[in-house]
């Protein structure tokens, strides 16, 4: 069964590395699979099918990922327009190019909400003006409209800093460097500032990538380990069977030397072993209900941590402006030290929930990255029949992680759900039954999501 299993992924391909883009040659991919969704008539899903994921569609086509800043609204287009400086203003539409991702403001609400795709600069029917295809609207396919159509239009970024920023040159079909267009995104950016604004999903990925550039730089010293842990095991294996088991020693040796080879391999391509593992994991849990293309999803909880406490705030501010006021009039009428405890008492309380939740599913996201690094550090010493005693089994520490992420990735599908759905009701001012019942609701998500995940851990 071993033997099958290194053959199996021995010939796996394997290898990622920086080059040269043709920008029009991605553009193009990009487009395709942005007209496919349209042909097909896509329908609208938030979370699922929605804009920002729409453009992530077309970027991958083109082997792209799309680049993420910090957000402080927590909306996944928001994090993508702060990612980067180079920006195309208003005004400076002549450069935009078919590929180009296109921003607009969140309606009645701060920040960036909407994003497409720019789909030609000559459309006859925008008056040779340029259009966009994007998907807007829950239930409905995509659209090809003008971008003058379009309101709250902020800029653009240019699909050639998408490429830069996958950590490619983009060039013309020539071989030519394709050099930056657009200016400083400057005031642009207005709505946070990363000196004060924490993006917990960002700091998974920078936590991911630590870890994978560090398997990575240590890369070179784990194939020497191996190579020497080979040799060893190849001389103890001669020493103890003798040279009257000749055959025996080489058909040891060729089992051996394919598992050597098998295990370079794994060393040499970790992250993208990793990456295919975690999004299997996202494909399989989507068949049990789930919604998440990604394990960024930490923004999205504290957006809804962050829009409840506003009103919370809020109205803490207003029934505490009353002390001041009754107190110039020389009156304690009108004031409820009752409802600024209860408010006080939620904010707290509601906070403590969020941080657990928040809490909870970093530790999953952590434990799988971590897990599989070790797992990697591990195979030269589980190489060696002398050795892998004393060592976990590096297979079964990976396995164990992937189905521990799988499980959890559907559970926290459904948490997100309710967190989504669950507000703070504001439009008859402040309601204590309806704090009370945010607060229970919450508590039991954060119960349940506990066991849930250590159940998963003891299963696994």
């Amino acid at each position: 069964m071993k033997k099958k299993l290194f053959l199996i992924f021995i010939f796996l391909p394997i290898f990622i590395f920086s080059a040269n883009v043709d920008s029009a040659a991605s553009r193009a991919k990009a487009l395709q699979e942005m007209q496919r969704w349209y042909d097909q008539k896509v329908l609208y899903r938030w979370g699922v099918t929605d804009c920002s994921h729409y453009v992530q569609a077309g970027m991958g086509a083109s082997g792209l990922k799309l680049p993420t800043g910090s957000a402080s609204n927590g909306r996944y287009t928001q994090s993508i327009w702060n990612s980067n400086t180079n920006k195309i203003q208003p005004g400076q539409e002549n450069l935009l190019k078919p590929g180009d991702l296109v921003f607009f403001y969140r309606k009645n609400a701060n920040g960036i909400g909407h994003t497409g795709m720019v789909y030609s600069t000559n459309d006859p029917s925008c008056g040779n003006g340029i259009s966009i295809i994007d998907t807007y609207k829950e239930g409905t396919p995509p659209r090809i409209q003008c971008l003058s159509k379009h309101t709250g239009y902020v800029g653009a970024i240019s699909h050639d800093e998408i490429i830069r920023a996958n950590g490619h040159t983009p060039v013309n079909t020539d071989g030519t460097i394709i050099a930056p267009v657009g200016s400083p995104a400057g005031e642009d950016t207005q709505y946070y500032d990363s000196g004060y604004i924490i993006d917990f999903d960002e700091v998974i990925a920078m936590y991911s990538d630590v870890f994978k550039k560090g398997v990575k730089n240590f890369e070179s010293t784990l194939i020497v380990i191996m190579t020497f842990i080979f040799a060893i095991t190849f001389t103890l294996k001669c020493l103890k069977l003798g040279l009257s088991n000749v055959s025996v020693v080489l058909m040891d040796m060729k089992f051996d030397l394919a598992k050597f080879v098998f295990f370079i391999l794994i060393i040499k391509n970790y992250p993208v072993i990793n990456d295919t593992a975690l999004s299997l994991c996202f494909t399989l849990a989507k068949a049990f209900g789930s919604d998440l293309n990604d394990y960024k999803v930490l923004n999205q909880i504290m957006a809804t941590y962050i829009e409840n406490l506003q009103f919370l705030i809020k109205e803490f501010s207003s029934e505490s402006s009353n002390i001041f006021v009754k107190a110039i009039q020389n009156t304690m009428t009108m004031i409820n030290p009752f409802k600024i405890t209860i408010i006080m008492g939620s904010v707290l309380y509601i906070t403590g929930i969020f941080a657990y939740i928040v809490f909870q599913i970093t530790k999953v996201i952590m434990t799988f990255i971590i897990a599989n690094s070790i797992a990697v550090l591990l195979l030269p010493f589980w190489f060696s029949d002398f050795l892998k005693d004393y060592f976990p089994n590096p297979l079964t520490v990976f396995c164990k992680s992937v189905l521990q992420m799988f499980g959890s990735i559907i559970f926290i599908s459904i948490s997100l759900k309710i967190v989504d759905g669950v507000r703070i009701s504001a439009d008859s001012g402040f309601d204590y039954l309806a704090v009370f019942t945010y607060i229970v609701y919450f508590t039991i998500v954060a119960c349940i999501l506990r066991k849930i995940l250590k159940g998963i851990t003891q299963i696994v």
